[in-house]
């Protein structure tokens, strides 16, 4: 028989794969008694010191019978024929009996020895048997062992017991039987069976027989095992395609998941897409005729074939069960099955596989494809490998998956992926409204040259496979990986000048929003780029608006700005060359600050997009709130999560240039970007980095320290060249100071010294004193003795030469002002030849008392 392993088989596998055999029947006869698989252990090397022993099993006054001669057994395993005088060498090495054996004696244990090559004949097995008795003769304290002597005809029979390690065995000796597979990767996942499952908290876990809406995932998975763990039971799982059925059914087998989780010995697997040889039904019967338990997975099997092999397993004889997995997603309840739907996952799950597995994608990159994929793990693996040498995030080229998620087990509908091509130009429609005004779907079936009536069943269709989401009387084609695939070839096949007149001439406003959206997700479409570069050229519905756009104009601005980044920013740039008041009056100016920022990611247009930005801080240069303009702008000048790949050298060139503007409104522009460049940690941001379906990434980032020090360098060049300006001398020379000891580190220290020194050269450097003895204080506390002597140099050069010199070296907080020292009661001077806290005390006393 095909599905059955030989002596032959037993005979070929190697000395690691045969203990491991023995250790997997072993587990297997104690579960099968009732027992924990914990009192089986096994494992090290053949040749390892093992005391004679390679698996113990150790039941302690349990039952066990069969293949387990005792409750308390060894077994000694060996890929080599055993003869009678080997046979006595290991047992009594040196003549000596091992203690391990006698061990087992004094508990009236059993000590078996398993041997995959040699003779076996009746007379062979006779001799090793007397052997094994000759050898235990002469000590009295292991008269109560049993010996036994198992050859690969008898491992053979063993085997063929346990159904569920077949499939293993012969994988092993290179002979799988076609199809079929013992416990392993099944899901064919980029990890391994090892690899830990991730949970969700949402209710992913559906059943007709359950009385809420669902369950978590470890409760629908504790709640299969009880299912299957009982004979004959038949479980049916669906979902759709890539929803994670497959690694769900894995992870029945994982006692890392939930509790009772089922042995993995005990699983059969094929997919039927792999063609197994023999068929279901022809193993099924072979099962029976073993009439052994084991746990039968069918994946990919049709409602027809589910039935028939339910049919057998509750009218046979057989402690068999049977889960069968499908993606076909209907109403079929077959009897004597429990039926279970496994819901999409939710993004924060298929985020946690893509940074697990793609470790190269940035975190934009993996929120935006999480988002696309909808919680289908099968598109988001999909979307993240084209991701990896393309430059959208949206590409779903696997033409198989691109079927199984369409068409299911339907036949072709040429009409119905007409319609889904429709649906999915847009994010979102109006699915019932019939009439009036602001019906859409009359709208969409004129594109798909189709009645209403007629679109409406192809809707519901496409509900019933759970490709639409419906929500009150809106309808979306999800997940949103399809409808971008689906979106470029229908953009491929209606003639622009038909889409146009559609969603912008005739269509409600909330679908040409819902338009605008995906056409913003399409930036590698022909079609989308030519409709959006038509908008924004001379004369455009874009361009001829975007001086003065109302909410609707700027929605669909802002939506469509991924898929032409550089028209978007000459359309906004022309306008703000056409109307002085752009800046001052503009009702959109928090939107398009927020544009602006994105279009500012790359070097070629940070120039452009930062002097806009600026342009529309100028009027308001203080803000709490992180979406102003002067925010916004200051954030673009951080050495990470700037959201830009501007250079240090780039970003410090154009500061230099609006410093010398000499526009008083631009003085603190600058000095709010140069904060920026000097901050050296805590890092956060509350801007968004995804732009529609671009890869994106957090911007620049210093790879190593070597890219650190030359982003300060350039840094300290401009306070440099800005402390040469009067405007700026003052607030530039105590922003460096009030960094000093934490640029320490961050900039080698020998250049952080020559500004020092050139700073108190040019009318002494007060402030840069009192950063100085900060830093000397955290050098000495990190033990850096090299840094501590130099900057114990550079102290002596920058120390004032007066206590008030000294106290104008206190940084003092901007809302301050500017205090007169000579007023302020410094109390004994000798006692405070440095600030102290006392004299901050007096100082804050002081100010609050000239405010009052």
């Amino acid at each position: 028989m095909i599905f059955e392993v030989t002596p032959e088989h037993i005979e070929a596998l190697s000395d690691s794969d045969l203990r491991t055999l023995v250790g997997y029947l072993a587990e297997q006869e104690t579960v099968r008694a009732g027992h924990s698989p914990s009192n089986v252990t096994y494992g090290g090397h053949q040749n390892a010191k093992d005391g004679g022993i390679d698996v113990r099993v150790d039941l302690k006054n349990l039952a066990i019978a069969d293949y387990i001669p005792r409750t308390q057994s060894g077994f000694q395993v060996k890929a080599e024929d055993m003869s009678a005088s080997a046979i006595q060498q290991e047992m009594c090495p040196g003549g000596k009996l091992r203690p391990a054996i006698i061990e087992l004696g004094e508990v009236d244990g059993a000590y078996v020895i398993v041997s995959s090559k040699g003779s076996v004949s009746d007379s062979s097995l006779s001799r090793r048997r007397n052997a094994m008795a000759s050898a235990i003769s002469t000590v009295p304290r292991a008269a109560g062992l049993h010996v036994d002597f198992y050859d690969r005809r008898r491992l053979a029979t063993w085997v063929n017991q346990h159904p569920g390690v077949i499939p293993w065995v012969r994988s092993r000796v290179g002979l799988p039987l076609a199809g079929w597979r013992p416990f392993g990767d099944w899901s064919s996942s980029p990890g391994s069976t090892d690899e830990e499952y991730l949970t969700d908290e949402g209710l992913r876990f559906v059943g007709t027989s359950l009385n809420d809406n669902g369950l978590k995932v470890v409760d629908g998975l504790n709640k299969l095992r009880k299912i299957l763990s009982q004979p004959k039971s038949v479980v049916r799982l669906v979902g759709l395609s890539g929803v994670g059925k497959t690694r769900m059914v894995q992870a029945l087998f994982d006692p890392k998941i939930g509790s009772d989780a089922l042995t993995p010995h005990v699983a059969i697997y094929a997919d039927l897409a792999d063609e197994p040889d023999p068929v279901p039904l022809e193993l099924l019967s072979r099962l029976e005729n073993l009439g052994q338990s084991c746990v039968l997975i069918v994946d990919n099997c049709s409602i027809d074939l589910h039935r028939r092999l339910t049919t057998r397993i509750t009218t046979g004889t057989s402690a068999i069960s049977l889960i069968t997995v499908e993606y076909d997603i209907n109403d079929d309840e077959p009897q004597n099955t429990d039926v279970f739907r496994l819901e999409p996952a939710s993004n924060d799950v298929i985020e946690k596989v893509l940074k697990r597995r793609y470790t190269t994608l940035t975190a934009p990159e993996i929120r935006t494809i999480a988002a696309f994929s909808e919680g289908n793990f099968r598109v988001a693996l999909a979307l993240a490998d084209t991701a990896k040498t393309g430059e959208s995030l949206a590409n779903l080229k696997d033409s198989d998956l691109f079927q199984r998620l369409f068409r299911q087990k339907n036949e072709d509908n040429p009409a119905l992926l007409k319609a889904a091509k429709v649906c999915s130009l847009v994010y979102s429609f109006d699915g019932e409204t019939l009439e009036g005004e602001a019906a859409e779907l009359s709208i969409l079936a004129t594109l798909a040259e189709q009645t209403v009536s007629g679109l409406h069943g192809h809707v519901a269709e496409l509900y019933r496979r759970q490709l639409i989401q419906k929500r009150s009387k809106w309808r979306a084609l999800l997940p949103h990986a399809l409808a971008h695939k689906l979106a470029k070839q229908a953009l491929q096949d209606i003639p622009l000048a038909q889409l146009k007149k559609s969603f912008v001439e005739a269509a409600p406003e909330r679908l040409l929003k819902s338009f605008s959206r995906r056409l913003g997700c399409l930036h590698d479409s022909y079609e989308a780029q030519a409709l959006v570069t038509e908008w924004h050229g001379e004369g455009g519905w874009i361009s001829a608006h975007i001086g003065n756009l109302n909410a609707l104009g700027m929605t669909v601005l802002d939506n469509v700005a991924p898929v032409n980044p550089g028209a978007t920013l000459r359309s906004v740039q022309a306008a703000a060359d056409r109307r002085p008041d752009f800046f001052r009056e503009n009702v959109n100016s928090t939107e398009l600050v927020k544009l602006l920022r994105s279009l500012a990611y790359d070097a070629a247009s940070f120039d452009q997009a930062v002097g806009l930005i600026g342009q529309f801080a100028r009027s308001k240069t203080e803000s709490n709130n992180m979406g102003d303009a002067i925010n916004v702008f200051k954030s673009l000048f951080f050495i990470v999560l700037s959201g830009t790949h501007a250079s240090a050298e780039q970003r410090a060139v154009f500061l230099r240039k609006l410093a010398g503007s000499g526009r008083s409104e631009d003085r603190q522009l600058v000095l709010a970007a140069l904060d920026a460049m000097l901050e050296c940690n805590h890092f956060t941001s509350s801007y968004g980095f995804e732009f529609g379906a671009r890869k994106r990434d957090y911007g620049f980032h210093p790879r190593n320290r070597t890219e650190q020090f030359n982003w300060f360098r350039s840094v300290l060049s401009l306070c440099m060249d800005l402390s040469a300006l009067p405007a700026f001398r003052r607030d530039v020379r105590s922003m460096l100071a009030s960094q000093f000891r934490f640029l320490v580190g961050s900039v080698p220290l020998d250049d952080l010294i020559v500004v020092a020194e050139k700073f108190a050269s040019d009318g002494g450097w007060p402030e840069g004193w009192a950063g100085v003895r900060g830093a000397v204080r955290e050098a000495r506390q990190a033990n850096e003795k090299d840094a501590v002597a130099k900057l114990e140099t550079l102290e002596v050069k920058l120390k004032p030469g007066s206590l008030s010199d000294r106290i104008a070296s206190y940084v003092l907080p901007p809302e301050w002002g500017t205090l007169d020292v000579a007023e302020i009661d410094l109390g004994d001077e000798k006692k405070y030849e440095a600030p102290t806290k006392q004299v901050e005390k007096n100082m804050r006393r002081h100010w609050r008392r000239t405010r009052a």
